[in-house]
């Protein structure tokens, strides 16, 4: 199974992406998290894998990303889960979603790895001293 995750700009967004796609998947194969949802406290691996109906994990889901979904939910985006089955799928999947401007999660991984470099970087340089 091929999944494909994006951030998308509001729940809005996602939500409407998500009907998109319902004409080509089934509403089991779209999940949206939303920034409510990690407020609730249930953005955690298990209700992840609750959520895309994997009993043996969240597949596609790494544990180590899940840092990245709270920091786009902190953001008021959404994240949007679509397991697309094989490849070929998984491709107009990917397309579709960045016409409509998704952000694939290793873009938006990078773009938090920067902001916890800069973070650290006026952390541990003070004085203006170099990095």
């Amino acid at each position: 199974m091929n999944t494909v995750t994006v951030i998308l700009t509001s729940v809005a967004d996602g939500e409407r992406v998500g009907r998109q796609l319902q004409s080509t998947f089934s509403r089991d194969n779209i999940v949206l998290l939303t920034p409510e949802m990690a407020k609730l406290g249930v953005l955690t691996k298990s209700a992840v894998a609750e959520q895309t109906g994997s009993s043996h994990g969240a597949e596609g889901l790494p544990e180590d990303q899940l840092f990245v979904y709270e920091d786009a939910l902190r953001r008021g985006c959404s994240v949007l889960v679509v397991s697309a089955g094989d490849e070929s799928a998984a491709s107009v999947v990917r397309k579709l979603l960045e016409r409509e401007g998704a952000v694939p999660i290793e873009a938006a991984r990078e773009r938090w790895w920067d902001g916890v470099r800069g973070a650290e970087h006026e952390h541990y340089s003070p004085g203006g001293e170099k990095f």
